[in-house]
């Protein structure tokens, strides 16, 4: 859930673009953050641990920059800007999918 969102329930398109980047994240891994979260909980050693959303976004972020898919990761990246302002519009997000779709 987009900062603005959580704290004010400020909803519009530019919190959509972060609901939006959480997707794109799912679609690079396969599975659901929920998955991954479970993943990462049962591996810590303390019992019922629990990893915060953004602190998970930002660990995979780091992990996708280890892979090939730079622009895809960047775009990704992107979603998550803190500011609304600061996160692509769909437009923009339609725009460099499609150039990435294109490179390939």
């Amino acid at each position: 859930m987009a900062p603005e969102v959580a704290r004010r329930g400020e909803l519009s398109p530019r919190s959509d673009v972060w609901s939006y980047g959480t997707m794109l994240i799912e679609f690079f891994y396969g599975c659901t953050l929920e998955d991954i979260a479970a993943t990462f909980v049962s591996a810590l050693p303390v019992i019922g641990a629990k990893i915060e959303y953004q602190r998970l976004c930002t660990l995979l972020l780091e992990d996708m920059l280890r892979t090939p898919e730079h622009a895809y990761t960047l775009l990704t990246a992107s979603c998550f800007a803190p500011g609304p302002h600061n996160r692509p519009t769909f437009e923009t997000i339609v725009t460099q999918l499609e150039q990435i779709i294109g490179s390939c």
